[in-house]
Formats: C-alpha cells, sequence, structure tokens
C-alpha cells in the first residue's frame, strides 16, 4: 500500500500504467529510453487528466541501468518496488532491479526464477496469459535481511 514504484523499460507503459491505473495509492515512474515511446507515454498520460492518474506518474527519459542516477534527481524519492517486462534476461533484470528498490519482480516466461546472492523470492504466482493460454510467472524477490 503506498508504494513507489519505478517501471524500467516500460515501452508503451505496461505494466506501469497499468498499476498506476488500477491501484490510486501507487506513484508510479516510468522509464523508457526511447524517445518515440516517451512521446507516445505522454500523450497517454496528457488523456488522463481528467482522472487524475497523471499526478501519480513520473516519466523519465533513460535508461533502466542509469535509473538509480537519473530517476533519483529527476523524482528525488526512493524506490519501494521494481518491475520491469522484458527489458533484460531475468537474471540481469533482477541484478539491475536489486539496486533500484528492496522489491523486485521478475515477470518469466519459461526460464527458472534466477538466483542472486542477497536475495530471497517471497511470493511466486503463476498464471495463464488469456489470449495465447502460454504459461507465465511472476516471481517477488526481497533483499535478504531486510
Amino acid at each position: 500500500d503506498g508504494a513507489t514504484v519505478i517501471d524500467v523499460g516500460t515501452g508503451a507503459g505496461a505494466p506501469g500504467l497499468a498499476l498506476a491505473a488500477l491501484r490510486p495509492d501507487l506513484l508510479v515512474t516510468l522509464v523508457e529510453p526511447m524517445q518515440k515511446r516517451v512521446a507516445f507515454l505522454r500523450s497517454v498520460i496528457g488523456g488522463w487528466r481528467r482522472a487524475g492518474i497523471e499526478r501519480r506518474i513520473e516519466l523519465v527519459h533513460g535508461r533502466g541501468e542509469d535509473a538509480t542516477c537519473t530517476v533519483e534527481a529527476a523524482v528525488g524519492v526512493p524506490f519501494d518496488v521494481a518491475i520491469s517486462r522484458a527489458t533484460l534476461a531475468p537474471p540481469a533484470w533482477l541484478e539491475l532491479g536489486v539496486r533500484l528498490a528492496p522489491e523486485v519482480w521478475v515477470l518469466l516466461a519459461r526460464e527458472s526464477p534466477p538466483a542472486l546472492e542477497g536475495t530471497e523470492i517471497t511470493a511466486k504466482l503463476e498464471y495463464i496469459l488469456p489470449l495465447t493460454g502460454a504459461p507465465r510467472c511472476a516471481v517477488r524477490y526481497r533483499r535478504s535481511g531486510r
């Protein structure tokens, strides 16, 4: 509840925009390196003015690898949760994600959950994609000892 969330490599806004729309208690930062996508996201977010959602979304033009400096300078808040959808291979995303937040969600297609020293798996949610029937898994990690 009330978490600050960073979505790295958000692309068209998944899953960060959906989280912001569904969870009014969250503050969501979208990080995207491609200018065309950033322009698209600005349009989408601007269209949500009447709903007030745009006040809870920060859009940062940059790379996930630079996010620790870029995002903190632009937004000025620490993050509680880091998410990303297919931006990096799962082990690389987990390694980057734990530098951004104490809780990291790794979305998996067929891979086994990666392991990273200093982290522990605290939840594993298996689901089926509605349109394709493909199995997927979302794994939540937390830094150990926190």
